[in-house]
């Protein structure tokens, strides 16, 4: 039963590295096309192209599969496991992002508009890296160890910052308005919510009535933020295999 990781942004499935190696069963993690893999030729990189995408590449993954998202890579999962029973099982952050009174973060609202998004891009590619305006050094701030930050920012190119652009822009007001009427289908699939107590991107309030509309468990993360799988992936590991193993207790 392999655990499969995704993602959120700006990163890569690198950002898993740490606690894959401490998890006693096979895992993989997946890079979303444009974000350190390949955009592939007339890929929109819009919300729906990345779901597609990512049910694509579940079903080349023999199952049954507990999924595993961080980030935007949460709710491209959860948007799968409401379109879908193959899955065991779904752990997800943020949550927050499919309740009905989601707005969008500071961040999000530059890179949803046209012509700011690509400066802001620019100038991050601008930045020389680990600096405060680059890549890597917001990923530091969050929380990511300098070294793995510096491998992440790595991948920040004009690839990256066009598919970033295309995803947000598709999402706009949230995705409770284009999904949120099929999202109690997840219910149908073992959940965990994961709620990170330092995430400023994170509402737990919210994030509860989501995990109450999907049937989820939740698991409070006190003192970790958004990268809370770099910020202490023993945790980390232990939090998903004790959830893994409680679904099949023999």
């Amino acid at each position: 039963m392999p655990a499969v990781f995704v993602h959120g942004v700006p990163a890569t499935g690198r950002i898993w590295d740490s606690v894959r190696a401490l998890l006693p069963v096979e895992s993989v993690a997946l890079t979303l096309p444009g974000m350190g893999a390949p955009r592939p030729a007339g890929f929109s990189g819009t919300k729906d192209a990345y779901v597609q995408w990512l049910s694509q590449a579940l079903d080349g993954i023999e199952g049954p599969i507990d999924l595993v998202g961080q980030d935007w890579g949460s709710l491209l999962a959860l948007r799968v496991a409401s379109t879908t029973d193959r899955l065991r099982s779904w752990t997800v952050d943020v949550a927050n992002s499919y309740d009905p009174t989601y707005a969008w973060h500071y961040a999000a609202h530059i890179w949803q508009t046209p012509g700011e998004g690509e400066a802001w891009w620019a100038a991050s590619r601008a930045s020389t890296p680990g600096s405060p305006g680059s890549t890597a050094g917001r990923l530091q701030r969050m929380g990511v160890p300098r070294d793995q930050a510096l491998l992440l920012g790595a991948a920040d190119n004009e690839t990256t910052a066009a598919s970033i652009l295309d995803l947000y822009r598709s999402a706009v007001p949230n995705l409770h308005a284009f999904w949120g009427a099929e999202l109690p289908r997840a219910a149908r699939t073992p959940g965990l919510v994961v709620v990170p107590c330092a995430d400023p991107f994170n509402d737990e309030a919210a994030s509860r009535r989501t995990a109450e509309r999907t049937g989820a468990r939740t698991v409070t993360l006190d003192g970790l933020g958004h990268v809370w799988m770099t910020q202490d992936p023993r945790t980390t590991a232990d939090t998903l295999t004790d959830f893994w193993q409680s679904l099949d207790p023999s």
